[in-house]
Parts: structure tokens; sequence; C-alpha cells
């Protein structure tokens, strides 16, 4: 099936197949995002960004404050303003 073909075939769906398409394909795409994140982490394209950020993060440019999120407690990294 070609790429016009399954936009004409997305396009008549009716709104409860479609709203499990949507469902269907935003977690189709996020685990597949999540596994090109694991490769790239593994290969270590992300290193030298990490690295930068632990800089930042040590230097004093950032700091950790605790937030309250919907599913709990977390930590949120807040630019320092204390250092400007």
């Amino acid at each position: 099936m070609s790429l016009t073909e399954l936009e004409k075939e997305v396009e008549n769906l009716d709104s409860s197949d479609f709203e499990a398409f949507t469902k269907w394909i935003d977690a189709y795409a996020a685990k597949r995002w999540d596994a090109q994140f694991e490769q790239d982490v593994a290969a270590g394209k992300l290193d030298k960004l990490g690295k930068k950020a632990d800089l930042a993060f040590e230097s004093g440019q950032w700091e950790k404050k605790e937030k309250r999120a919907s599913s709990g407690f977390g930590l949120e990294l807040m630019p320092n303003t204390t250092n400007s």
C-alpha cells in the first residue's frame, strides 16, 4: 500500500475508528522515538550534550527545584537567576 492509499483510507475512517487509529499511531510513534533515543544513547550520540549539561549544572547555571507534578513529586531544572 502506498502512502497516498493509506492517507485515503485514514480519511475514510469513521469517528470511533479514527480515534482508535490516532491513539495507536501516537503510541507507535512514541515507541519508535524511544527505540531511536535508546540507540542514540548506546551509540554515544548524546554524550557531548550530557557533558555540556553537567558542566552547566555544576557551574551554577542551573539549579534543582522541587515541583509537584500531577503524578507526584519530581525535580525540575531551572535557570539559576541568583548568579546573573
